[in-house]
């Protein structure tokens, strides 16, 4: 799997993935895409949002049967510290690819480009404690769980946890 920039057409489907699953994300705020282009406007480069593909000659790509160059999610860098090396993430796979083990690639690949060529020493994601595939997904990138921010997030009138994890990219 690669990355590439989020793109203005990108929008339609990003919005459609934050409203379908919006009780595992932390943040839950009313968004449209007028909302949505401000946050693509946002961007920058202590913030980027990159798109996960195949590209054209992946055998995984022609495996799974999934066409080439179709946005399969998003991997999410904010509060890039270049002083520290440090970035807060966070990622999202489109409901057509859950389950064949998509979204393993997707983190391994948004660590690959912290590495390379962010340069970024440290990752830090936080995930709520319901949402098991995305724990997995961290994991097996080699994300450490790190702590629990007991009962911090409250879900349709439910409180639940929030995951702390690490990466120390060496």
């Amino acid at each position: 799997m690669q990355l590439r920039p989020v793109r203005e057409h990108d929008l339609v489907w990003l919005l459609e993935l934050r409203q379908e699953d919006n009780w595992l994300h932390h943040n839950t705020q009313h968004c449209d895409l007028k909302t949505q282009k401000k946050w693509f406007e946002s961007l920058s480069p202590t913030n980027a949002c990159f798109c996960g593909y195949f590209p054209h000659s992946s055998p995984a790509a022609f495996n799974s049967g999934i066409k080439s160059k179709v946005s399969l999610g998003y991997f999410y860098f904010q509060n890039i510290d270049q002083t520290n090396l440090t970035a807060d993430v966070s990622w999202g796979l489109r409901k057509d690819f859950r389950g064949a083990g998509l979204g393993k690639q997707l983190v391994a690949a948004g660590r690959d480009y912290a590495r390379n060529p962010l340069t970024l020493r440290r990752l830090n994601a936080e995930i709520l404690s319901p949402n098991i595939p995305s724990k997995v997904c961290a994991e097996s990138a080699g994300f450490v769980h790190e702590g629990t921010k007991r009962k911090a997030v409250v879900r349709h009138g439910e409180l639940y946890d929030s995951l702390v994890f690490g990466l120390l990219l060496g």
